[in-house]
C-alpha cells in the first residue's frame, strides 16, 4: 500500500511537511498560495485525507457548500474529511450559563458574559485588525483570562501579547499604504475609509457563518459524505494523527472549548 496523500486547507502558520498545505497567503515554501474560492487546485479522487481547521466559517454559507463539494471532489473513495469550526451550540450554552450567573451578581460571570458577546459578534462585525477582542485583551485588567483562554486557546494567548497585536496592525497598515496611493487625490476621506474597511473585510479575518453539529453534519451528508461523527480533540480515524500536531493545545489549557470537530468519509 502506498503512502497516503493528505491536504491541509487554509493552514495558516500550522502545517506539516508530510501534507500538501494551502493558504490564501504563504510565508513558507511548504505552503502553496491559493484562493480556495477558485476551487482546490488538484484533480478528482486524489487525496486520502482532507483537513481544514477554522476555515469554513470564513466563507458565506453558500460558498462554504462549494468548499465542501470541492473537498468531496478531490477525495478518493474511502477518504477521510476532518473539519474544525467554532461551535455555535457550545458558545450559546456557555453564554446562557454566564448570563444566568451574571443576573445573580456574580462579578466574574459578568466579565465572562461581556467576553462571550464580543466573541460571538466581533468576528462578524469588526472593521479593523484585532477588533473588539483585541481591545478587550490589551486595554484593561483581565480577571477572567483563564476562562477566555480555555475557550479560545493559542490565538487568544497571542492577542494577550500587545507586541503581537501591534505587529499585526503594522503589517495591515503597510499593506494598506500600497493601495491607498491609487485612490488618494481622487476621492474624499470618506471614500478612503470605505476602501480601508472593504479591504480589511475581504482579508480573511471575518466570520460569515456559525455552525453547530446539526447543520455541519447535514452539509456533509448533502454533499455525499457518510459516517459523519463528532470527534473529541485528539481522536481521529486519520492514521498517526497525533504525529502531525495540527491541532495544538494552548500552553495554559486543553484544546479550545468553543470548537466543533467532525469527521466524515467519502463512500
Amino acid at each position: 500500500m502506498g503512502k497516503i496523500k493528505m491536504i491541509n486547507l487554509g493552514c495558516g502558520d500550522i502545517f506539516h511537511k508530510d501534507w500538501i498545505n494551502i493558504d490564501f497567503e504563504s510565508k513558507s515554501d511548504e505552503v502553496i498560495k491559493h484562493n480556495l474560492l477558485e476551487g482546490i487546485p488538484f484533480l478528482d479522487n486524489e487525496f486520502d485525507v482532507v483537513y481544514h481547521n477554522n476555515v469554513l466559517e470564513h466563507f458565506s454559507k453558500s460558498k462554504g457548500e462549494f468548499i465542501i463539494s470541492e473537498c468531496y471532489r478531490v477525495m478518493k473513495s474511502g477518504g477521510i474529511l476532518r473539519v474544525v469550526v467554532p461551535d455555535l451550540e457550545e458558545t450559546v450554552k456557555s453564554y446562557l450559563r454566564q448570563l444566568n450567573a451574571a443576573l445573580k451578581n456574580d462579578s466574574i460571570a459578568t466579565e465572562n458574559h461581556e467576553w462571550l458577546k464580543i466573541e460571538i459578534f466581533d468576528q462578524f462585525m469588526r472593521n479593523y485588525p484585532g477588533g473588539m477582542m483585541g481591545e478587550y485583551l490589551t486595554n484593561k485588567e483581565i480577571r477572567n483570562a483563564e476562562f477566555i483562554i480555555n475557550r479560545n486557546g493559542a490565538v487568544v494567548e497571542q492577542l494577550l501579547n500587545q507586541e503581537s497585536l501591534n505587529s499585526e496592525n503594522s503589517s495591515f497598515k503597510s499593506l494598506l499604504k500600497k493601495h491607498i496611493n491609487i485612490i488618494r487625490g481622487r476621492f474624499c476621506k470618506k471614500h478612503i475609509e470605505f476602501y480601508r474597511i472593504g479591504k480589511f473585510r475581504m482579508s480573511g479575518q471575518i466570520h460569515y457563518w456559525f455552525y453547530d453539529k446539526f447543520d455541519l453534519s447535514k452539509l456533509l451528508v448533502n454533499n455525499g459524505f457518510v459516517d459523519v461523527e463528532v470527534k473529541a480533540h485528539g481522536k481521529s480515524k486519520i492514521s498517526d494523527w497525533h504525529h502531525y500536531e495540527l491541532e495544538p493545545r494552548s500552553s495554559r489549557s486543553t484544546y479550545p472549548l468553543n470548537h466543533l470537530i467532525i469527521e466524515a468519509r467519502k463512500q
